[in-house]
């Protein structure tokens, strides 16, 4: 254990020239948007994906068979694919109606 008890508190980055620089934006915004219509869009777009990743596989599915039950895949993939065809568009509106209710604060910082 060493036996020097002498605290040096000069500051390092003084003597090496180093300089702290803060910036300020000179405007800050934020972006405020309705909740429901956050939780509306974030639900048709979870199924939207769920039902684009079915629709995908019932396709894969109905071009790999090769037996007699093609024509229930055929279907069941067209379904599933008219499911998400609506769901994107029902995404689509809740975005579009999204982005038309957002509101913006603006702060500007006094000097």
């Amino acid at each position: 254990m060493s036996t020097n008890s002498q605290v040096n508190s000069s500051n390092p980055f003084s003597e090496s020239g180093s300089k702290l620089v803060l910036q300020v934006p000179k405007e800050i915004k934020v972006k405020l948007v309705n909740s429901s219509e956050l939780i509306n869009l974030k639900i048709w777009s979870i199924l939207s994906s769920f039902f684009s990743n079915a629709t995908v596989g019932f396709w894969v599915w109905y071009c790999q068979t090769e037996n007699s039950n093609q024509q229930i895949i055929k279907v069941m993939a067209i379904v599933t694919t008219l499911f998400t065809l609506g769901f994107i568009c029902v995404t689509l509106y809740y975005n579009y109606k999204l982005k038309e209710e957002t509101s913006e604060i603006k702060y500007t910082p006094h000097n």
